[in-house]
């Protein structure tokens, strides 16, 4: 007859379609939410489910909350799993019973897009002059997280507006690989020296930079 030595923990997330956690496996989520539903099973060397007692769920820990979750791992269930809130963080989760563990790493994806955001490479700028360089155009979650919204023919729609602005320079070119827009060819013709608001807008969103006008370089000498 087998023992009731348990020599396998099983992690899975329960739901509509079950998910079990492979050991060392990678899973995307949310940034900033939670992984809930998480429940754990033991095995013995049959393949028999070990019945988790008190004795047996005190023997369960987890690494990634300090608090005090033994009424749950007795019935079997393990505490939520809050997601980091930039995708750069990843968090490695392991669950153990004495010298048996799985592990899982929780790779943060972007929420959905929450605002646009504008970058632009200086804060002031010549009348008449071209601004150097280029404004970059970002679709950000609530954490500032770079979501892709923008697809190849979003430059069909981003729309600027701005007093004295010269929009036959206008230029909008699609970044693949940064999911972002980048604006060239800025520059104003006309108006009144000073702070110059700009507004972006695409697909209902809209985002302002300013930008301070000064004076250009004189078209000619006087003597």
């Amino acid at each position: 007859m087998p023992s009731s030595r348990v020599t396998k923990i099983v992690v899975f997330c329960q739901g509509e379609d079950p998910l079990v956690l492979n050991n060392k496996e990678k899973i995307k989520w949310e940034a900033g939410g939670l992984l809930e539903n998480l429940f754990y099973k033991l095995y013995d060397e049959s393949g028999a489910e070990v019945s988790i007692t008190e004795k047996v769920a005190s023997r369960i820990k987890v690494n990634w909350t300090a608090d005090d979750y033994q009424s749950d791992v007795v019935q079997g269930k393990l505490p939520d799993v809050r997601v980091p809130k930039q995708v750069k963080e990843e968090r490695f989760c392991q669950v153990s019973y004495q010298e048996l563990s799985v592990s899982f790493c929780i790779v943060p994806c972007p929420d959905e897009p929450a605002r646009l955001k504008v970058t632009s490479p200086q804060s002031t700028l010549r009348l008449g002059e071209t601004l150097a360089g280029h404004i970059k155009l970002e679709f950000v979650d609530q954490y500032d997280n770079i979501t892709k919204k923008f697809t190849p023919t979003c430059t069909e729609n981003i729309t600027v507006e701005a007093e004295g602005l010269d929009k036959s320079k206008i230029n909008f070119t699609w970044q693949e690989s940064s999911s972002s827009v980048l604006v060239t060819g800025l520059q104003f013709r006309s108006g009144s020296l000073g702070p110059r608001e700009i507004i972006f807008s695409y697909d209902g969103f809209t985002e302002r930079v300013i930008i301070k006008l000064t004076e250009g370089v004189p078209s000619q000498l006087q003597l």
